[in-house]
């Protein structure tokens, strides 16, 4: 996956919906340092637009992810270091979701 061109933010920015295209423009230019890895998902109504920072001089990298509908008036908003997400993503692994409900114990 490349970074995000500015002919590509541009028109990642014209299909989010008005209520999180600010915010992820103010996002995408906070920091000139930073690279954006970016997909937008629209399905049922629902717009999921996930991003990836990356920031190799302060060697940090972040998941962002911005979410709405077309009915709602607001967004929800949620970022993660990347290595939370491998946490997440390890945790998902070690669980059967197809047995019984429980609890998830660890290793």
């Amino acid at each position: 996956m490349k970074p995000i061109t500015p002919a590509c933010f541009n028109k990642l920015l014209y299909e989010l919906p008005e209520i999180i295209r600010h915010a992820a423009a103010a996002l995408l230019e906070s920091d000139a340092r930073s690279r954006f890895f970016g997909k937008l998902s629209m399905t049922n109504g629902q717009f999921q637009l996930y991003l990836i920072e990356r920031n190799d001089i302060e060697a940090y990298t972040v998941c962002h992810c911005f979410s709405t509908d077309k009915l709602e008036r607001d967004y929800a908003y949620e970022s993660m270091p990347l290595e939370g997400i491998v946490t997440f993503f390890n945790m998902a692994g070690g669980i059967d979701f197809t047995s019984r409900p429980g609890r998830y114990e660890g290793p």
